[in-house]
């Protein structure tokens, strides 16, 4: 049975691209997914024309790759961050587009081609025969192959040097070590999440964890529990750090021309995820039971029990916003929420929205994970839905002023530049081990 199962399997991914492209997509032009033509708004060229695209390279600057774990286009997470941030202290970022092909326009054939995002930061498209499914298994030597030859040509190319690659999914494990063995330099994993705690990772990608932690130069981790995992997995002490999330900006200034609540109708907002782990039975339970609060939530619906909430009068969905959007999305929340389920994967988050949350001034109600704690004296946290509502009149009893401007204090010195300065000091510090010098001689 299993291997009429993996024989079925490959059949389907083999006639999938094909079918998407010339048929359903046609056919159902609305269900094609907009990251997949979102990214071709930008310049972009075929690698041996990319030195019109590459800012010229910054004095004792650096090269970053980046093997992300999610889409640049679907949602601006730690790695996309990460990239802004290097880019912004003049270190050029290069972002590998995990969907391997499937958002090519045309046929199924073509070279890579290389786009640039913003000052500094780029994505490489490469298309896969197959088009895998990144998170689906894991990728074949060939495959890997094929990438990594994508990469030595852009190397080749003249235009990108001191090359440290920062990878953020076990998938690409058999690229980055081939990258390292072509081009010496630094091989960072940074561990950004509990990989068990998802549902759509295939088991194959999370077993590879263990040898990527053991193959890497450095591991970073978001949370004191992920260090303690990757060390549990092999890493050792001296080159397993934590490196939380942070905020890029302050969200608590004013915003101008937002038609803003009313002071009958407290707007109870979330922005992010709205995923499996999201708890939608505590938003039910306070929606029924306080029909004169509006709950805003802000992020692409990617759960059943979430979108049954669309049947209570007082809850909104927003869809995905911008980034440019937040600010102004935070300033007509009351309330801002984390309402999660607790399993392996939210136990070990370090919620990027509870920074942004704190920046912005606003008093959050949380479940009880594990990584909000340091900030505890701000939350008001709850442990079953009936207890939500009550987390919540709590926290709309918290909206003066001086306890906002504590709350955007908390997390002043909490930002993206300080996470990427730490994580140049690290990477530098590890260059100078005689280890990685051998490594970089040879």
């Amino acid at each position: 049975m299993n291997w009429l199962h993996r024989t079925f399997g490959s059949i389907r991914e083999f006639l999938r691209p094909w079918y998407l492209r010339y048929f359903y997509f046609r056919a159902f032009p609305s269900r094609k997914p907009p990251y997949f033509e979102d990214c071709w708004q930008f310049p972009h060229t075929t690698i041996d024309q990319c030195g019109q695209l590459l800012d010229p390279p910054a004095p004792f600057s650096r090269d970053f790759l980046i093997l992300p774990m999610t889409d640049w286009h679907t949602r601006i997470q730690r790695s996309q961050f990460l990239a802004q941030t290097l880019a912004a202290l003049g270190h050029r970022c290069f972002l590998l587009n995990p969907h391997l092909g499937r958002e090519f326009r045309g046929s199924a054939s073509g070279p890579p081609l290389l786009a640039r995002i913003s000052p500094n930061v780029y994505e490489l498209h490469v298309r896969l025969p197959r088009e895998p499914v990144y998170h689906h298994r894991n990728l074949s030597e060939s495959e890997s192959q094929i990438l990594a030859g994508a990469v030595t040509e852009l190397v080749a190319s003249g235009h990108v040097s001191n090359l440290t690659q920062i990878v953020s999914f076990p998938l690409w494990l058999r690229l980055a070590l081939t990258v390292k063995e072509r081009f010496p330099g630094a091989l960072v994993y940074d561990c950004h999440d509990q990989l068990n705690g998802f549902e759509g990772v295939a088991p194959e990608i999370v077993a590879l964890e263990q040898e990527l932690v053991a193959s890497s130069d450095l591991v970073i981790c978001s949370a004191d529990s992920l260090r303690e995992h990757c060390l549990g997995s092999g890493a050792t002490v001296d080159r397993c750090h934590v490196v939380k999330n942070a905020v890029s900006e302050t969200l608590g200034q004013p915003v101008f021309g937002v038609a803003l609540h009313t002071a009958s109708q407290p707007v109870i907002g979330y922005l992010g995820a709205l995923e499996s782990w999201f708890d939608a039975s505590a938003i039910r339970a306070a929606a029924i039971a306080r029909p004169n609060w509006r709950f805003v939530l802000v992020g692409r619906i990617e759960s059943r029990n979430v979108r049954l909430l669309a049947d209570l009068p007082n809850v909104e969905f927003m869809g995905e916003i911008g980034r440019e959007r937040v600010p102004e999305v935070l300033a007509r929340f009351d309330v801002a929420t984390i309402p999660f389920l607790l399993n392996p994967l939210t136990v070990a988050a370090d919620p990027i929205k509870l920074y942004e949350y704190l920046s912005a001034g606003l008093p959050v109600v949380s479940s009880r994970l594990p990584e909000t704690e340091r900030f505890a004296r701000f939350i008001h946290y709850y442990d079953a839905p009936a207890d939500f509502v009550h987390a919540v009149e709590a926290a709309l009893l918290d909206g003066d002023e001086s306890l906002r401007r504590q709350r955007r204090q908390a997390v002043k010195n909490e930002t993206w530049e300080v996470r990427c300065r730490l994580l140049l000091d690290l990477t530098e510090s590890l260059a100078l081990t005689p280890a990685v010098q051998s490594s970089l001689r040879a």
